[in-house]
């Protein structure tokens, strides 16, 4: 008798506690670009700061025929750091965190993180999405970004570090 309510309340709560995910009714991939000098110290976390960055956010929202006023959340996508002109190896990176603010809501807002960047990472390090809502934020036209590093190492020389980044909108 016990062992059959037991079942019944775990199926009730696994039935009551399934919600389907909203559907993503578009997603814009960008990019900015910064350099990382090579004369960086390993004891503090840089931070790079790329402004007027454009998000292209109302063009895109019309280009898929989505009403703005609908959106319910905006969430980091793909966030990619990349060199632009040599095979740089980002391993003396210790940890990234990537941020972004706007005029509009000048508070802080976390897109990207990797606070163990593995010791071999090619030519691009990838890293992953922080579950912050940005709506408020990437609704805007232009945003900043701000990048901090945290090294290992000193970096090999200057660095122009491509960052490729998008937005999810639902």
């Amino acid at each position: 008798m016990m062992a059959r309510l037991l079942v019944l309340f775990i199926v009730i709560g696994m039935m009551t506690s399934c919600e389907k995910d909203p559907d993503i009714r578009y997603q814009a991939l960008l990019d900015a670009e910064f350099v990382i000098p090579t004369n960086l110290n390993t004891l503090e976390t840089h931070y790079f700061t790329i402004e007027n960055v454009p998000t292209f956010f109302f063009q895109n929202a019309h280009l898929h025929n989505v009403d703005t006023s609908s959106i319910l959340d905006i969430k980091a996508a793909k966030g990619l750091l990349r060199a632009t002109f040599n095979d740089a190896d980002y391993d003396f990176i210790e940890r990234i965190v990537v941020n972004v603010y706007s005029n509009k809501n000048p508070r802080k807002k976390e897109m990207y993180y990797l606070d163990f960047v593995p010791l071999s990472t090619d030519k691009e390090l990838r890293m992953l999405s922080s579950t912050t809502n940005l709506k408020g934020t990437l609704d805007s036209e232009l945003v900043t970004i701000e990048v901090g590093i945290k090294l290992r190492r000193y970096a090999p020389g200057n660095i122009r570090s491509k960052l490729e980044f998008g937005y999810a909108v639902f």
